[in-house]
């Protein structure tokens, strides 16, 4: 028993050294595929990008990125959102974020609930509702609560996000614009 537990141990250590070492490679393939780059579908891109930001190759993972995002890829656009709403390998930007949570929003706000993509798409509606909530000057954007929460209301109900229904509830808790509702929070909440 023991002599199989070692060889199993052993292989698995030896595959995940494979999976280490397939990193460099995947940063080769978008050397590689960068100058195919106007032929690539948006999953391929996004692939490609996801590679390289996992591998730490942050200027090859924004371009790859940028490339999916601009084709409409959900995921590219949710991904380059949170980067540099996060400051994450890039400098905060919360135009460049607002930007690409809006057009990931505005693009899939119909798509079916079910979709694999549903949460990300419910995640980027909270996002922008964030920026409505407190507003960004530099793109002449007020403050705009009943916006915010009507794109808040949208991924709780159409997505059934249970991120988005706690956010409207502690919204009509806190009494966001003159909502405080308590018992629809409750509702929310339950």
């Amino acid at each position: 028993m023991k002599i199989i537990e070692f060889r199993v141990t052993h292989i698995l250590a030896a595959g995940a050294l494979v999976g280490l070492l397939a990193i460099p490679s995947n940063a080769l393939a978008f050397e590689e595929q960068a100058a195919l780059n106007q032929n690539m579908s948006p999953a391929d891109a996004f692939i490609l990008g996801s590679r390289a930001y996992q591998a730490g190759n942050t200027e090859q993972a924004i371009t790859a990125l940028e490339l999916a995002a601009k084709m409409g890829h959900p995921g590219a656009q949710w991904k380059l959102g949170q980067m540099y709403a996060d400051g994450d390998g890039v400098e905060r930007d919360d135009i460049k974020a607002f930007e690409y949570f809006r057009q990931l929003a505005d693009q899939h706000a119909d798509d079916n609930p079910r979709k694999p993509t549903a949460k990300i798409v419910a995640n980027a509606f909270v996002a922008v509702a964030g920026y409505y909530l407190s507003g960004i000057p530099d793109l002449g954007i007020g403050r705009n609560i009943d916006h915010a929460v009507d794109l808040v209301r949208h991924a709780a109900t159409y997505f059934g996000d249970t991120d988005a229904q706690y956010q409207l509830a502690r919204m009509y808790l806190d009494g966001q614009g003159d909502r405080h509702k308590p018992e629809r929070a409750i509702r929310w909440l339950a």
